[in-house]
C-alpha cells in the first residue's frame, strides 16, 4: 500500500480531515489507550514522530500513513498470537497436556498445605480442602 493510499484509507475510515492527528484519534487507529500514548511520548519512546500543537501532541497524517503503509506490507510475515499458541505437533500437544496436569496437581497440594497451615487441621481426601475452608472461623470486624 502506498503512502497516498494509506492516507486516503485512514482519512476515509477514521474521518481525518486535517494534516495532524490528535492523540484521541490516534488511540482509536492504533488500538492503544490515550494515557499510554501520552506516557510514551513524554518518555520519548513513542514510535511515531510527533509535534506539540498548542500544548497538545499530534502526529502528522503523512507520518502515520507512511507507518501504516509499511505495516500493511509486512502483515503476511507477522504471526498471529493464535498461531503461536498452537502446538506444532501431536507430541507437543501431549507434552503441553501433561505439563498442565502437573501444574494442576501442584496447585492443589499447595492449596491444601495453605489451608492446613491456616486452620491447623490436616486435609484428607479430595473434598477436604472445601471442608477445611468451611470450618474457618469468621474474622472479627
Amino acid at each position: 500500500m502506498t503512502v497516498d493510499e494509506a492516507r486516503d484509507h485512514l482519512a476515509l475510515r477514521y474521518g481525518i480531515g486535517a494534516a495532524f492527528v490528535r492523540v484521541s484519534q490516534l488511540s482509536k487507529i492504533l488500538g492503544i489507550s490515550a494515557p499510554t500514548i501520552y506516557a510514551a511520548m513524554r518518555e520519548g519512546r513513542f514510535f511515531l514522530p510527533h509535534r506539540m500543537l498548542c500544548s497538545m501532541p499530534a502526529v502528522r497524517l503523512d507520518d502515520l500513513a507512511e507507518w501504516y503503509g509499511r505495516q500493511e506490507q509486512s502483515t503476511p510475515k507477522v504471526r498471529r498470537q493464535a498461531d503461536e499458541n498452537k502446538p506444532a505437533t501431536n507430541e507437543q500437544a501431549a507434552i503441553d497436556e501433561t505439563r498442565e496436569e502437573i501444574i494442576a496437581r501442584v496447585l492443589a497440594r499447595v492449596t491444601e498445605k495453605h489451608v492446613e497451615k491456616r486452620t491447623g487441621a490436616k486435609a484428607e481426601g479430595p473434598g477436604a480442602t472445601e471442608a477445611l475452608k468451611a470450618r474457618r472461623r469468621p474474622r472479627p470486624q
